[in-house]
């Protein structure tokens, strides 16, 4: 006798769920590459620049300083949402398992990047630009916790995918074009270099990836 797949099962194998294997992992370590490798580069003055340094450049600018530091924090806004990928693809691992411990410790790093000096501790606590990087960190950190623990939840874990993989493509795509502007107000050559280019290509394939879960999400549902 011939009987049918139990719902649930025929619910996995229908939903591809994005934080199975290593793929993930290879891509967040992909990205995680892209922030050190150069974003925008001016070989005549000798600049070369990864996602954070960037950041600390642009926030020395006058101009960036009047505008409550924008710039920089959209910037900054780079590894918090790989922080976020990195959470929600990896809370689908069970905690034993060594994947859901890689991305635990990509996290980590990621939370430990964006803090600022020791000195808002002491003399820098009215600094503007220390006290964005420890709001930052500190988003981090919570992004983090939430995508790891509760990322094993298929619906939030397509919602966290995909909310976090568009917002890191928004913020690096205006971070790097408004940078390049601000440099080539210096009458400086510039070019994009590689780790913009990477970075919002793994921010788009993770965007597609968690709308084809969210659309499996909905489209396929258990049978009463």
């Amino acid at each position: 006798m011939i009987t049918s797949a139990p719902p649930s099962i025929a619910l996995r194998r229908e939903f591809a769920w994005p934080g199975r294997g290593w793929r993930p992992t290879l891509l967040i370590g992909l990205l995680i590459a892209a922030l050190y490798l150069p974003w925008l580069a001016s070989p005549a003055a000798g600049l070369t620049f990864g996602v954070i340094d960037l950041a600390e450049w642009t926030s020395l600018h006058p101009t960036v300083r009047e505008n409550d530091l924008l710039l920089p924090g959209v910037l900054r806004a780079v590894p918090l949402f790989a922080a976020w990928l990195t959470a929600f693809s990896h809370g689908a691992q069970r905690r034993s398992s060594g994947r859901w411990w890689i991305g635990a410790a990509i996290c980590l790093l990621l939370v430990v990047l964006l803090l600022p000096p020791l000195e808002i501790l002491t003399s820098a606590r009215s600094d503007g630009n220390y006290r964005q990087q420890a709001v930052i960190s500190g988003l981090a950190l919570i992004v983090s916790v939430v995508g790891l623990l509760w990322g094993g939840d298929r619906q939030w874990a397509a919602v966290g995918l995909t909310t976090g993989a568009v917002g890191g493509l928004v913020s690096s795509l205006m971070g790097v074009l408004q940078a390049y502007s601000l440099m080539r107000g210096f009458y400086l050559p510039v070019s994009l270099g590689f780790g913009a280019v990477i970075s919002l290509v793994v921010f788009a394939l993770f965007a597609i990836t968690g709308l084809a879960a969210w659309r499996n999400q909905k489209r396929v549902r258990p049978a009463p």
